[in-house]
């Protein structure tokens, strides 16, 4: 009998303390900690066309909007006419898309006042608004996009600003809306 060609594979021994799995483990209940609850939300907007009612779904088992928090949103906006069953509808589905439920006593002249300053040689666009008067409009995103081209700039829009300014309006403070 001849000889057989062989080799031998040899691997080390990996030994895992029990310390290390219980720091993994708690490192992953860390992470799932940090992923962020988000309750739905219930946004009220002033428009020419009347009250219109967005409502966000909740996230990462965030607590859902109520129809009281919607009832309560209208009123804290000073409407108290509105489509009730609407409302309730809204607050149920909640589309994420603006529907309106409800009209008001529109003034033209009440209209927030739109300040758009240029810097940096023109390659920035900051925006400031006033807030609207009794009767006057929140505005809209392709308002604010049509403010900021009225002053020559038409690239460099900062959309996730502009479209968080139309949800949360902050007057009176500075927002850089292009670059």
């Amino acid at each position: 009998m001849g000889k057989i060609p062989w080799s031998l594979v040899v691997y080390e021994s990996v030994t895992i303390q029990e310390s290390q799995i219980e720091e993994e483990v708690q490192e992953l209940v860390q992470h799932s900690n940090q992923i962020e609850r988000k309750d739905g939300i219930v946004i009220v907007k002033l428009s020419s066309e009347g009250v219109l009612l967005k409502v966000t779904k909740p996230q990462n088992n965030g607590n859902p909007t109520t129809d009281r928090q919607a009832f309560e949103a209208l009123n804290r906006r000073g409407i108290t006419t509105y489509n009730h069953d609407l409302v309730a509808r809204v607050v149920d589905h909640a589309e994420q898309e603006y529907v309106k439920v409800g009209e008001y006593d529109f003034r033209p002249e009440s209209q927030p006042k739109v300040d758009i300053v240029l810097a940096d040689q023109d390659m920035k666009a900051y925006m400031v608004v006033s807030p609207p008067g009794p009767g006057g409009t929140d505005l809209t995103y392709s308002e604010i996009v049509a403010y900021i081209e009225a002053t020559g700039v038409s690239h460099g829009l900062i959309e996730e600003v502009i479209r968080d300014f139309e949800d949360f309006p902050k007057y009176d403070e500075r927002f850089l809306v292009a670059e």
